[in-house]
């Protein structure tokens, strides 16, 4: 089996789809991608895992709605 190459408008696409919904695993899965893969492109593009402390009361709360309704 050969490796796959992504470029980077891709991984970029995917970084933000999965920030957008919340769940990298659900992204990584649409994709058909390791989602191990998609944590490692979010780490090196320095983007913080879930910080709540950044988010608005509202944000909090939606992400807190989105949780439970999975």
């Amino acid at each position: 089996m050969s490796k796959r190459i992504f470029d980077e408008p891709f991984k970029r696409m995917a970084l933000d789809l999965a920030h957008a919904r919340g769940s990298i695993k659900d992204v990584a899965i649409e994709l058909g991608i390791s989602s191990n893969l998609l944590s490692k492109w979010k780490e090196r593009e320095g983007i913080a895992k879930a910080d709540t402390t950044s988010l608005s009361e509202d944000q909090q709360l939606i992400r807190k709605l989105q949780k439970e309704l999975k």
